[in-house]
């Protein structure tokens, strides 16, 4: 899902120009990262998506929020796509769990007041 006409992105970003982290992996983790939020988006009717990217000694850190119907994650807890056509969804979550691993980090998810929240922490390899 690209950015629609209408939605806002909100990034604030302070990272470093080398990080030690594969380009391909980066971008696939972010670019699901920000669908997921988009969809989300869309099934609340809101069209705001906010990322964050920092470090932190050896870390970075990722956190994507967006506005999530309320007990969407308690209705779908294992965050399984409910798009019709499952065989061609649902592999965003599974490739951000495999990329945050590969890096011996961690994505979670979280809601709370009406936003929906993936954090993904990796080690940086510099």
């Amino acid at each position: 899902t690209a950015m629609a006409p209408g939605f806002t992105l909100d990034v604030i970003a302070a990272v470093p120009q080398t990080i030690g982290i594969d380009d391909d992996d980066l971008c696939s983790l972010l670019s699901n990262m920000l669908d997921n939020g988009v969809e989300g988006c869309l099934r609340a009717g809101k069209n705001i998506v906010r990322a964050a990217l920092h470090t932190d000694k050896n870390c970075l850190f990722i956190t994507v929020t967006n506005p999530a119907a309320e007990g969407a994650l308690k209705e779908n807890p294992t965050l399984e796509s409910t798009k019709p056509n499952t065989a061609s969804h649902g592999y965003g979550i599974p490739i951000m769990r495999q990329i945050t691993e590969k890096y011996d980090g961690i994505v979670s998810f979280s809601e709370a007041d009406g936003w929906f929240t993936a954090d993904a922490m990796l080690y940086m390899e510099v």
